[in-house]
């Protein structure tokens, strides 16, 4: 038990680490035949490998065996803390042949428990902040998951309530979702590569991540930070006290993987891009915040005949840039997803318009979508189009059958006209991943959107223009189109396979 090991009593900063208290972290173990392997240890969205385990460490004494928290698990992996710091989510399963599920664990080791997720398959599970309908008594607290809705699909985010119920599915992207964290002002902060950037040398697309952040009822899909300047992924985020989003990137011109650790504001997000560790000889694996200022970071660096070594846990201080400094290194074990083991104040609970029953098996209500001037553009493509060019827009939705981040089977379920000031309101089908596009008077495209969106039931979303700047403040006009009903798309005419890109 925590309670009783040398461990508990690391309450006072240590000379050499300067970190006061414990540190709960999973723990990987090698392949039994290669002490030095070259593939990364846990992907987001792979199973915890059979042995892994979730242990706390004493950083004041490294020498000291880890306390193992999950010894009655065939795997567990990824310890979410809960805001009093008293109580973590973990995603594991008992037996080998069992499904990876949700577990709650108190930090001293008593009180574990299931929350029911069966038969979605876990990879992730966060605590949120309180939420409150209109139909509700009172505000209740939520968890959110990562998992595949069925064996093969991409996974999706959900939410539940601590005892299981009321399960919702909150993201529709056609791809799959990874990453999520849980800003300081509520808000879940999510990675999707459903942007496609500019074709490479030999013509072919080259899909990148991106941040998206979502309210947690599903509502609020919105972009959160620039693009890379040049295609990569980005995962495993982190907030610093400061307001800074820090997360692991790993560009896919390089045969490397997570050798740079990025940072932005998460207020001044879209152009405060900065990376503040790169190691081309090494690699970074899940980030997490120090009070301090300093991070957390699990390194891994490149041995003699191009191996690597396993991951350790080290702290990082990039004012100044420092390098980083051990803090635990089990040679036998991957240190990784660690977190000290501190309260931290829970994000401001969210009321919801989102009313409707997951379980019902009536389709969910509508949604509505609309623009304020379609010729407002942060691009030379955009900014381009005259006044009066956009005559209509198109509404575009991809199949439930298409998984990969660039679907090839596309339905346009309608087009509507465009107001002369721009503008457009039109009813939309919720819970679906949809895109926009918008055509001259031939029908020509001019331009068409780079990412999916999607409406909860309820939801009216808005936006500024078209591929606007997102921080651009929206005109303070009453627009034509939302001084009418919405227009409601033909559901009378069978759609149409969408023109391909």
């Amino acid at each position: 038990m925590l309670g009783t090991t040398p461990r508990a009593a690391a309450a006072q900063a240590d000379s050499a680490t300067g970190i006061p208290g414990s540190i709960i972290l999973t723990q990987l173990p090698l392949a039994p035949t290669d002490a030095y392997a070259k593939v990364e240890p846990c992907d987001n969205r792979t199973t915890p490998p059979a042995g892994s385990r979730i242990v706390v460490i004493d950083p004041t004494a490294p020498s000291v065996e880890p306390e193992i928290l999950t010894s009655g698990f065939a795997a567990a992996h990824r310890p979410n803390l809960a805001f009093d710091a008293k109580r973590f989510l973990f995603v594991g399963r008992r037996k080998p042949s069992d499904r990876n599920g949700v577990w709650e664990m108190n930090l001293d080791g008593t009180g574990l428990r299931e929350i029911p997720t069966a038969p979605l398959i876990v990879h992730q599970a966060l605590y949120l902040s309180t939420i409150y309908s209109m139909n509700a008594d009172a505000p209740v607290h939520q968890i959110a998951f990562l998992a595949e809705p069925s064996a093969g699909e991409p996974p999706a985010m959900f939410t539940c309530r601590l005892d299981g119920s009321h399960r919702r599915r909150i993201t529709f992207a056609p791809g799959c979702v990874s990453d999520p964290l849980l800003l300081s002002d509520g808000r879940l902060l999510l990675s999707t590569p459903a942007v496609r950037n500019a074709p490479d040398s030999r013509g072919r697309q080259q899909l990148i991540t991106t941040w998206m952040t979502i309210h947690v009822d599903g509502t609020g899909l919105f972009p959160f930070a620039s693009k890379t300047p040049m295609p990569a992924r980005r995962s495993m985020p982190c907030e610093t006290p400061g307001g800074t989003v820090v997360h692991v990137a790993s560009f896919l011109s390089s045969h490397s993987s997570g050798h740079a650790l990025v940072a932005f504001s998460r207020t001044g997000r879209l152009h405060t891009r900065q990376e503040i560790a790169v190691n081309p000889s090494g690699r970074f694996h899940s980030p997490s915040a120090l009070r301090d200022g300093r991070l957390l970071v699990s390194h891994r660096t490149t041995e003699q005949s191009s191996q690597l070594s396993t991951y350790g846990l080290y702290s990082l201080d990039t004012k100044p840039k420092t390098g980083v400094s051990r803090i635990f290194d089990d040679p036998k074990w991957h240190e990784i997803d660690a977190v000290v083991v501190h309260p931290r104040p829970a994000p401001d609970g969210r009321s919801s318009v989102v009313q409707w029953d997951a379980d019902s098996t009536e389709p969910p209500p509508p949604g509505h979508l609309y623009g304020l001037d379609l010729y407002l553009s942060d691009t030379a493509e955009g900014k381009s189009i005259p006044r009066g060019a956009i005559r209509q827009l198109r509404v575009i939705q991809s199949q439930p059958e298409s998984t990969h981040p660039e679907p090839k089977t596309e339905i346009v379920l309608g087009e509507l006209p465009v107001e002369p000031d721009g503008s457009f309101y039109v009813e939309v089908p919720s819970q679906k991943p949809l895109r926009l596009e918008t055509l001259d008077e031939t029908g020509s495209v001019l331009q068409s959107m780079k990412s999916w969106i999607w409406v909860m039931p309820n939801e009216r979303r808005g936006c500024v223009g078209c591929h606007e700047d997102r921080e651009l403040t929206p005109p303070n006009r009453h627009v034509l189109a939302l001084r009418k009903a919405p227009v409601k798309l033909d559901d009378k005419k069978p759609p149409a396979k969408a023109t391909p890109k």
